[in-house]
């Protein structure tokens, strides 16, 4: 949040810079100058190769020099790390029992639980050069991601009037009914939840906000991840029927839910037909649109 931004001072140049680039605070001309100038040869100005870096520095070939430390300290640093996160993973993924969360196959579960691929495609979070570095980050999210799947699905499915046997659970044999305001208030809560808990596993830094501006982060991510999510699953739960998307992640919404969505909500004042006739227009206007737009980008998992 704007709130909260710091004025960092570039490890380089000295030089003031709000924004971290390549996770690091450098500021955006060093940047610049590296991206044109790494396969570039400089000659020293003192002919020393030993520049003073900071304020003022204006030998090309030591600021390229000093970069390229940084960018290499750095890269050895996040390597170990991810290679300890990996080997932590890599071990609570032997050991479970829970393999349905762990291997994707063809049904309403795997795919509500939304593992990660990386399990069954070796490289599908590494680049394509042949010298590949893993991608730490994406991976983290991946396994983020799939634990915020679980608590959503357990949480959405214990809290029925009616809950499925939690073997029925685990192997995806539950009904996906339509949504309703009861339902709705109930997945919002978990929803943030569990996006508050994505948020401080993914990104260490989140723990360390105010508690206003993780609330602030996550109630303005929230809207438009769960429309993003939920046309994304949809895509293959509801393959075959595109006037219907998740509303929550066991419920369903479609141009007729409106009818009955305020059923069982507790209040009986009189929004309730208007609050309908802006929920049905809505659903008209933007349901089968999103679908498309997210078949057309062809996403895959990561």
């Amino acid at each position: 949040p704007k709130t909260i931004k710091t004025q960092r001072v570039c490890l380089v140049c000295g030089g003031i810079t709000n924004v971290a680039h390549l996770g690091l605070d450098i500021c955006r001309a060093c940047i610049v100058f590296y991206r044109r100038s790494r396969n570039r040869k400089f000659a020293c100005r003192s002919t020393t190769n030993n520049c003073p870096i900071g304020e003022g520095v204006n030998c090309r070939k030591c600021r390229l020099a000093e970069i390229e430390r940084i960018l290499s300290s750095s890269h050895i640093s996040r390597t170990k790390m991810m290679k300890a996160e990996l080997s932590t993973s890599n071990s609570f993924d032997k050991n479970s029992n829970h393999s349905s969360f762990q291997q994707h196959t063809p049904d309403v579960h795997s795919f509500l639980a939304s593992p990660s691929t990386s399990s069954s495609q070796q490289h599908s979070c590494r680049s394509y050069s042949s010298d590949a570095q893993p991608r730490e980050l994406l991976e983290k999210l991946s396994r983020c991601y799939r634990a915020m799947c679980a608590t959503r699905l357990a949480g959405e499915l214990s809290a029925r009037k009616d809950p499925p046997h939690p073997l029925a659970a685990v192997e995806g044999q539950f009904e996906i009914p339509p949504a309703s305001y009861a339902k709705m208030e109930v997945s919002n809560r978990l929803f943030l939840i569990a996006l508050h808990q994505f948020g401080s596993s993914a990104f260490r830094e989140f723990g360390r906000f105010k508690s206003k501006d993780r609330w602030a982060l996550v109630t303005n991510f929230f809207t438009r991840y769960r429309m993003f999510d939920s046309d994304y699953r949809a895509d293959e739960t509801f393959a075959n029927d595109m006037a219907k998307t998740f509303a929550s992640y066991t419920t369903y919404f479609s141009v007729g839910v409106h009818e009955h969505f305020f059923d069982d909500c507790p209040s009986e004042g009189a929004f309730r037909e208007e609050a309908k006739r802006a929920m049905e227009a809505n659903m008209k206007r933007q349901l089968h649109g999103a679908r498309e737009h997210m078949r057309s980008a062809n996403l895959t998992h990561e």
